[in-house]
């Protein structure tokens, strides 16, 4: 007759168990800060991302996207722990043309003033940073002077002083920074004959440059214009990267090269991407000296001044993060 074999663990087999069980355990330990710094970094680049995407759509539009339209204008929603990017901005910036139009905001993070909006992540712990006596950051529309706490970040801190409930990722941008990637003019009396354009946006490396044109106003038809330029002239930086239309009117300077053609506009297009290293000066201003004549010799002229930004050279480009952000993206400052 045959035995039963026993159900169950032997004392070895139970000894191996626990000592696999043991390392896992053990293992796990060691790689849990790995773990967390992988989805730092995954959020950063989350963050990096949908900040570049924002930026696109001020270039293209002169304001920033509502609430209800942030869903589709974000490529990377989700942080690097699968927990939603945060998004807040001043209600004001949602009009057409509104960032050229404002010159302040109802936004503040730290001690800094006319921020325009902020993107961050909640961190691992999926929650907002929590500190008695300062107001919990809230996304959405901002329609009333709103400060965005950034423990501990505000006080000084560093990120040695980060802790479980305060692992937020913060970033945001200015009024001003916003306006200088818009392109935004300032507005002048318009007197007699003039050369008239609302902005000229920022052109983005990789990328190439979208549709800009300019109106005579007053003076007598028909017109004639010319582009100083030494940046699209021959030999330029920009020389195969951007075309005026009429054509053929464009050098380091406007003794000889007026449009053939008469026409009361003068339209800047992009022909090709703007390509890092290429000889463009990223992050420098171009400047673009528009001239117009009428029907009966009265000329003007108006300067313009045009930024090619590329967004991960240092220098070019700065952004406001928070200082435990590693290699942390760039945001352009320059006020125009």
């Amino acid at each position: 007759m045959q035995s039963d074999k026993s159900a169950g663990f032997s004392l070895i087999s139970l000894a191996l168990f626990l000592m696999v069980i043991g390392v896992s355990l053990s293992t796990l330990t060691l790689l849990w800060p790995n773990l967390e710094s992988v989805g730092r970094e995954k959020s950063v680049a989350a963050l990096r991302a949908d900040r570049n995407a924002l930026l696109g759509f001020v270039a293209a539009q002169a304001r920033l996207p509502e609430a209800g339209e942030i869903a589709t204008r974000l490529p990377r929603p989700l942080d690097g722990f699968l927990n939603p990017i945060q998004y807040a901005h001043d209600a004001a910036l949602t009009a057409p043309n509104a960032i050229c139009a404002a010159t302040t905001t109802r936004l503040a993070v730290d001690k800094q003033a006319n921020i325009a909006f902020t993107l961050w992540s909640h961190g691992r712990n999926g929650r907002v940073n929590q500190v008695d006596g300062q107001p919990d950051k809230r996304p959405g529309a901002i329609e009333v002077a709103t400060p965005i706490p950034n423990p501990p970040f505000d006080n000084g801190g560093t990120p040695d002083d980060i802790t479980d409930d305060l692992d937020d990722l913060l970033e945001f941008m200015s009024l001003d920074a916003l306006r200088a990637v818009a392109g935004c003019q300032e507005r002048e009396g318009f007197e007699g004959l003039s050369v008239v354009v609302d902005r000229l946006p920022a052109g983005f490396e990789e990328s190439v440059y979208g549709s800009v044109t300019f109106f005579a106003h007053q003076g007598i038809p028909p017109y004639r214009w010319c582009v100083e330029s030494r940046a699209l002239a021959a030999g330029g930086a920009l020389k195969d990267k951007l075309r005026f239309d009429p054509d053929g009117m464009v050098g380091a300077g406007c003794d000889g090269p007026w449009s053939s053609e008469p026409r009361p506009t003068l339209t800047l297009r992009g022909e090709a991407p703007f390509v890092p290293g290429d000889g463009a000066a990223w992050g420098r201003r171009h400047p673009l000296r528009i001239h117009l004549e009428d029907g009966s010799g009265a000329r003007a002229q108006r300067l313009f001044e045009l930024v090619v930004l590329s967004l991960e050279t240092p220098g070019a480009v700065k952004l406001n993060v928070t200082p435990h952000l590693s290699n942390p993206p760039a945001s352009p400052t320059e006020k125009r």
